[in-house]
C-alpha cells in the first residue's frame, strides 16, 4: 500500500497515519525551505517516509511562494484584503522562488493503492491538473477547500466539487477546519476526502 501526500503542513496527517495503523510509504512535496526542514526533521522518525523541497503544480519550471508570518497560510496565489480579517498572520514577509514539478512526473514510481493529499492554500486544482494520470488510480483525494476565499483566483467549494465529480470523483467525508472570528458560525475552509464514484453507491 502506498500513501502519497502533498502538504504545506503534512506532519499531523502522517502521525495520524501512523496511530490508525498505516504503515506503507510516506512521500511528502513542501516548497518552503523552513517548512520543510521541520518536516525533514519529523520524518527521520519513518523509514518509511521520504520527504522532497520542491512545489507540485500544472507543469515544471520555477514556482514564486508568497511566505506568510505564520507559514501555514503560504501560497502560489496572492491573498484577497478580506484575509487579514480572518487571520493577522496571512502578512506576505518574503517571496520564495522554488523548483516545481508535476504530480504525474514524480509519481511514476507508484504502485498499489494511493490516497493523495493536498493543502496547497487555493492551489489545488492545478496540482491536479498536473496530475490527472495519477488522480484516476488513486482511492482518493483529500483536499482542505474553502467556503470563504482568502486567496485570488482560487477556486470555491462548489466549483471543487464539480471539478471533481467531472473527473469522476465524489465527496464522501467533510469536517470543519476553521471558523471566520467575525460570524462563529460562518466556516472558512473543510477537510473533504472524495472518493471514485462508485455505481453501487452513486
Amino acid at each position: 500500500m502506498s500513501c502519497w501526500m502533498l502538504a504545506q503542513t503534512l506532519a499531523n496527517l502522517a502521525k495520524n497515519c501512523a496511530v490508525f495503523g498505516y504503515r506503507g510509504a510516506i512521500v511528502s512535496y513542501e516548497p518552503v525551505s523552513s517548512a520543510f526542514k521541520y518536516l525533514e526533521e519529523i520524518a527521520k522518525s519513518d523509514d518509511k517516509w521520504t520527504v522532497h523541497n520542491f512545489a507540485i503544480g500544472t507543469e515544471s519550471g520555477q514556482l514564486k511562494i508568497n511566505i506568510s508570518a505564520n507559514s501555514k497560510f503560504s501560497s502560489t496565489l496572492s491573498l484577497r484584503d478580506e484575509a487579514q480579517e480572518f487571520h493577522g498572520g496571512v502578512v506576505t514577509d518574503r517571496v520564495e522562488s522554488v523548483p516545481a514539478w508535476t504530480l504525474d512526473q514524480v509519481a511514476t514510481e507508484c504502485e498499489g493503492n494511493i490516497l493523495i493529499k493536498i493543502d496547497t492554500q487555493g492551489f489545488e486544482r492545478q496540482v491536479i491538473e498536473g496530475g490527472r494520470k495519477t488522480v484516476a488510480r488513486s482511492k482518493g483525494v483529500f483536499m482542505e477547500l474553502p467556503i470563504i476565499a482568502l486567496y485570488k483566483n482560487s477556486w470555491r467549494l462548489s466549483q471543487a466539487i464539480e471539478y471533481m465529480d467531472n473527473i469522476g470523483f465524489v465527496p464522501t467525508q467533510i469536517d470543519p477546519v476553521n471558523y471566520h472570528p467575525m460570524d462563529r458560525q460562518a466556516l472558512v475552509e473543510i477537510d473533504c476526502l472524495f472518493r471514485p464514484r462508485d455505481q453501487r453507491l452513486d
